[in-house]
Parts: C-alpha cells; structure tokens; sequence
C-alpha cells in the first residue's frame, strides 16, 4: 500500500462543512520547498470539490490550499511507511496569509467539437477570479496566437469560448488569462494534450 495524503478543504470559517470549489494545493518539505517526488512537483495541484489524495513518500509535510482571494492555513502532517494521512485545512478569512489583491486560476480547458475531425470547432477556458472584472484569454498553439476578453461573473466565475482553427485535438496548446487592468495579475496553463468533447444535444421543449 503506498503512503499518501488525503486532504480536504473547508468552507471558509466552517470548520465542519467540506467546500465545493476547485481550490490548488501545495506540499512542502520540512525545508519550505515544493515537494518534488517521481518528476512530480506538486505546486498547486487541482483539488476538484475541495479535495484530493496526493502519494507521497514517507516523511512530513507541509500543507496549504489556495483559491482566488482566500488561502488555508498551513497543515503539518506526518506520513508513515504505507500510511495515507488525513489533512483538514481550515480557511479563515482573516487568514494567516495575505492573499493577494488580483488572482486568477485557470481551472478546465477543453475543445468542442461536432464531428469526428481533428481540429475542434471551439475552445473552452473556465476558471476563477478574485479582483478583476475582465479578463483576456489567449490561446498559443504553435505560432498561432487567439485572443478573446471575457467577463468575471459577481461569483468569481469566468469563461470563454474562442475559435482557434489552428489548435488541434490531443495536441499541445497554451492558454494565458490576464487581468485586462492589470498586466501583472495572470497566469498560464500548459495543456500537454487538447482533450476534445462532442457538442451537448440540443434542449428540445
């Protein structure tokens, strides 16, 4: 049996209610650096739900859970030989760290596609964000760069749809969000390999 975390994430001051968002998590050594493990770096890795389970090597860590404008506290824990350790963070509000004042995530990146042809008709980015009201989206596959502004919804939830005929399913690509007023607030997904889904059937009433 292989040693691991099991971490889990609470609604913000609710120390008994699991959250349901997306959040990122990272794990750190006793030394303060990211934890590298098996050509893993586990620096802000996607917690759908609020929760994962993350292996790791015998030893103990530190943990912390990020969303756009909140963080968790930190969570030390100690992992035994063949042991999978329970983590619960607990998100306060007021915080033991600062987040900062614009944050943009780049949950989920797909391609919609309505036949069985390579290149899909339409690329989705969705996502969180905290302190910023529009957001630009590019799409780099190649040297082909396509670009579109999107707006943050008053939950924090962005998404947009771009055309980019040059981008291909189960090809590479890179997606870029950046806050519209704010250059120095984005960031950038790496997709190894554009996963393509069919188009939803249509609502007949």
């Amino acid at each position: 049996m292989a040693s691991g975390l099991d971490i889990w994430i609470t609604k913000p001051e609710a120390a008994c209610r699991m959250d349901t968002r997306t959040w990122r998590v990272t794990i750190y050594d006793t030394h303060g650096n990211v934890l590298q493990f098996a050509g893993i770096l586990y620096a802000d890795v996607k917690a759908d739900y609020a929760h994962t389970t993350l292996s790791v090597p015998p030893g103990r860590y530190v943990v912390q859970g990020k969303f756009p404008g909140l963080r968790t506290d930190r969570a030390i824990a100690t992992v035994g030989n063949g042991e999978v350790v329970g983590v619960l963070l607990f998100v306060s509000t007021r915080g033991p760290v600062s987040p900062p004042s614009c944050e943009i995530m780049i949950d989920e990146v797909f391609g919609v596609r309505r036949n069985s042809g390579a290149s899909p008709e339409e690329i989705v980015v969705k996502g969180p964000a905290f302190g910023c009201q529009e957001i630009v989206v590019t799409i780099r596959c190649g040297n082909h760069d396509f670009r579109q502004t999107t707006s943050v919804a008053g939950d924090g939830a962005w998404r947009t749809s771009i055309r980019a005929p040059q981008c291909l399913c189960d090809r590479p690509l890179s997606v870029t969000a950046e806050c519209a007023h704010d250059p120095n607030c984005r960031t950038t997904l790496d997709v190894p390999k554009l996963e393509c889904r069919g188009a939803p059937e249509p609502v007949v009433h």
